[in-house]
């Protein structure tokens, strides 16, 4: 602009028009008046700027100033900045800002909207950045979940509608690849340190799958560990649950679990199949060196040893069949044993009981059938001297060669 105007009074020959034509350059440019601000007046035209043919820079900043460009509270309208054309960057930021590359400080209701266009990404961070996204403010609302979150898509009780998917609909996805060497690869990490005594509730994880329709399967939590390549291998373990107590006192009536499963049907529902706290499925084809099994109880605390039971069954129910069922039903060979009690062949890894029987029991051994199909059986004729006859006998195995335990009603020399 003042290129424009020196040639313009260069031009101007006559002395007198010159210092005229200056002193209207000079009210132009610099009266701050508040009509006008420098070069540009500021009229009710529908646009007061208006770059209409091509160019390399619409408006370029290139020297020091507190503020680049301004929109302050005298500004009423719909839309501060728009940006409507098809330009590959809305607003590219190649520098090096020493804060912030964009900085949201006034009250605004929502710091940054996406609300009227379907982009194929709303946020892309294509960068390589020491931390994506940041929160470094703790955020004080404390109007619940339904209202507010500190990242939410949708609210707790009030869900966004995504209707009938045809294909997969991911709510979070991260897929990377990397070498942990001497150190951790994490896929989350949530940590809540508590501050103050409290008598709410503390989830550092929590899922929540409602289902009101007709579903093949539905899974609240799913982790999986897939081996993909002949490898060597550490301690493999698809979901991992520790519980650490330190050296402290700890009071209260609460019981310490490192993991809880709990099924709660309610009185007068209807389930039409079965219904299991637990399952655990092995499936174990072949070609393995150790030990298989469903269930393993690893008790290796340091010496001495506070593990009172490896299994402990608290049965409370009066409607209970009972507390261990073993059901044979394979495919083919028959199940071998049902009941394997092992003790090592040394001093201290002996077995005192096989079985202990403690407190109230009507029969130490019950038997539903009569006719050997459980190993026991009524007895027919009966010649050892004895007397008084048998009732049944139980059949045993002693390292391959089969014998009997005999059973009598009464005991015998007793009156």
């Amino acid at each position: 602009m003042g290129q424009i105007l020196s040639e313009i009074l260069n031009d101007i020959s006559d002395g007198r028009e010159r210092r005229a034509m200056k002193t209207m350059f000079d009210k132009i440019l610099n009266d701050d008046a508040t009509a006008t601000h420098k070069a540009i007046i500021f009229g009710a035209a529908a646009t007061p700027i208006s770059i209409a043919e091509a160019f390399t820079t619409g408006i370029e900043i290139s020297a020091d100033g507190t503020t680049a460009i301004s929109v302050t509270s005298g500004f009423t309208g719909t839309t501060g900045i728009s940006l409507a054309g098809t330009a590959t960057d809305g607003i590219a930021l190649s520098g090096a800002c020493s804060t912030a590359a964009i900085n949201i400080t006034g009250a605004e209701a929502i710091g940054l909207l996406i609300a009227t266009s379907t982009p194929t990404n709303g946020i892309e961070i294509s960068a390589a950045c020491t931390t994506a996204i940041n929160v470094s403010t703790a955020q004080t609302d404390e109007t619940g979940l339904t209202a507010a979150a500190l990242l939410q898509h949708g609210s707790y009780s009030v869900a966004l509608d995504y209707g009938t998917q045809a294909d997969f609909l991911i709510m979070k996805s991260m897929h990377i690849t990397g070498a942990a060497t001497g150190t951790y690869i994490f896929g989350d990490v949530n940590r809540v340190d508590t501050s103050a005594d409290s008598t709410g509730y503390i989830h550092v994880g929590y899922n929540y799958l409602s289902v009101g329709h007709a579903l093949a399967n539905g899974y609240a939590t799913r982790s999986r560990l897939e081996i993909t390549d002949d490898c060597e291998l550490g301690e493999q373990v698809a979901c991992l649950a520790t519980m650490e107590i330190g050296a402290h006192t700890l009071s209260g009536s609460g019981d310490l679990r490192a993991g809880l499963f709990e099924l709660n049907i309610a009185a007068g529902a209807v389930v039409a199949t079965e219904a299991h706290c637990v399952e655990i499925r092995p499936l174990v084809a072949e070609n393995v060196a150790g030990v298989t099994s469903g269930i393993r109880v690893n008790i290796n605390c340091s010496s001495p040893n506070y593990v009172d039971y490896g299994i402990d069954i608290r049965s409370m129910s009066a409607q209970q069949t009972a507390a261990i069922r073993i059901l044979s039903t394979p495919n083919a060979d028959a199940l071998p044993v049902g009941i394997h009690i092992e003790g090592q062949s040394s001093t201290t890894s002996v077995i005192t009981h096989a079985i202990s029987l403690v407190g109230t029991i009507t029969n130490a051994l019950h038997f539903a059938e009569t006719d050997g199909s459980q190993a026991a059986l009524t007895m027919g004729t009966y010649n050892s001297g004895y007397d008084e006859t048998p009732i049944a006998s139980i059949k045993v195995d002693m390292n391959g060669t089969a014998g009997y335990i005999y059973i009598h009603d009464t005991i015998i020399g007793v009156t």
